[in-house]
């Protein structure tokens, strides 16, 4: 892989788009209660107790740049496979792969074997998809 190919362009705005699906996803008028309730959490247990938010904002920036390019990898990849544009129908294929290909399926049996149980999952799950269809959609305009 020639990394000259990769459009860094692409992988901003793809981690931008990660990170803003994400604040959305888990913001506290949508998944955000129900998520930390279903952990067993508190409601007046603040997030990040006993941990940095930094290191927790931090290390949640590194995997979705992480993510980012390696979804732009594989844009590029499919892209100069298919000797044609990646288009947003690429985008989105390749968003559900990874999303329920890679990421959602890998995460079921932490989730199971840590006693968080199926709903904890299935709303991570579900950010994971809705990140992952949108990193394929915004990286559709750059290849």
């Amino acid at each position: 892989m020639d990394f000259s190919s990769i459009s860094w362009l692409g992988v901003v705005a793809a981690f931008a788009v990660n990170f803003f699906v994400g604040l959305l996803w888990f913001g506290p008028k949508t998944f955000y209660p129900l998520w930390w309730k279903a952990l067993g959490k508190d409601p007046s247990t603040e997030p990040g107790t006993g941990s940095s938010m930094g290191v927790v904002f931090g290390a949640t920036a590194i995997a979705g740049l992480i993510l980012s390019i390696s979804m732009s990898v594989l844009a590029s990849l499919i892209s100069q496979t298919n000797g044609s544009a990646f288009t947003i129908l690429d985008g989105i294929q390749l968003g559900l792969f990874v999303g329920v290909g890679v990421v959602t399926a890998q995460s079921l049996s932490h989730r199971l074997f840590g006693q968080q149980g199926w709903l904890v999952w299935a709303i991570e799950s579900g950010g994971d998809i809705a990140a992952a269809l949108a990193i394929g959609t915004a990286l559709s305009f750059f290849y």
